[in-house]
């Protein structure tokens, strides 16, 4: 599965490119020239999803985390020092049976999201547009590998 995404940063394009080999990125300096530089409603976009279904969530950005599922709802918490928690509602079907497989086997994993963010009654949203670079066995958070740390050294 490839997807491709396409971001202006600065004065600069750049294509994200996610295979099964993971990210790579490619930097277009050639179309800096503003008449070549897309609508900002076009800023970023991703190749997968189809136009209709992501009209009303124009843009979006990357989520890495874990997820777990609490009080009926998917939770994401962020690979990030502050650990923010996502409440998580899927476009795809898909998406979300994949997350339920993986929760379902106990499985530790870490993936990358991609979704448009929105705060709900002082809760952080993420509709999610796209699940991808799952990374089974694994954890991103800072915490877990301290904790591998110290029981090396016990």
């Amino acid at each position: 599965m490839n997807k491709i995404i396409t971001l202006l940063s600065i004065g600069f394009l750049a294509t994200l490119s996610f295979n099964s080999h993971g990210l790579s990125i490619k930097l277009n300096p050639d179309q800096t020239d503003s008449n070549r530089i897309p609508e900002p409603h076009n800023i970023a976009t991703e190749s997968s999803v189809p136009l209709q279904d992501t009209n009303e969530y124009d843009g979006g950005d990357l989520y890495p985390g874990t997820i777990h599922f609490k009080n009926n709802r998917y939770i994401l918490s962020r690979c990030t020092s502050g650990g923010d928690d996502y409440v998580l509602e899927f476009i795809h079907h898909n998406d979300q049976k994949t997350i339920d497989q993986l929760i379902n086997t106990k499985a530790k994993f870490w993936i990358n999201l991609f979704g448009v963010y929105s705060s709900i009654e002082d809760e952080h949203h993420l509709k999610v547009k796209d699940a991808s670079d799952i990374h089974i066995g694994q954890s991103c958070h800072l915490k877990d590998a301290l904790e591998i740390l110290s029981n090396e050294e016990d």
